[in-house]
């Protein structure tokens, strides 16, 4: 039957395709999501719930530039509000990915 090869060329050069793009290295969630930004910097004020196990509820981070940034946190940002602290008293670096909603920056993910 004529043209059969050639649909078959075509579904093998399919499945190259498809194996090739699943081995693809995925970019993290905040490269990704244009909603979503980073910032690096030190903790400079830490509000946090009653301890023990308390909870982050909003921090002020001074990034690398010297700008200052304010944070709220609405769900665990992966941190704990005595680990913050710790950050913030030994002046140790994190990472914030962060949404803007509005005027508030809301920080999803605090890491070190």
């Amino acid at each position: 039957m004529p043209g059969r090869g050639w649909i078959g060329g075509w579904v093998v050069v399919l499945l190259l395709l498809v194996a090739g793009s699943a081995s693809q290295p995925r970019l993290a969630q905040a490269q990704i999501d244009p909603s979503t930004a980073v910032v690096h910097g030190y903790l400079t004020n830490v509000e946090t719930t009653v301890p023990p196990l308390s909870r982050l509820l909003s921090f002020e981070l001074e990034a690398y530039d010297g700008t200052f940034w304010t944070f709220i946190s609405e769900a665990d940002p992966g941190i704990t509000g005595d680990h913050a602290r710790e950050h913030m008293a030994l002046r140790e670096a994190v990472s914030v990915t962060y949404q803007q909603r509005g005027s508030l920056l809301v920080a999803l993910r605090v890491d070190d």
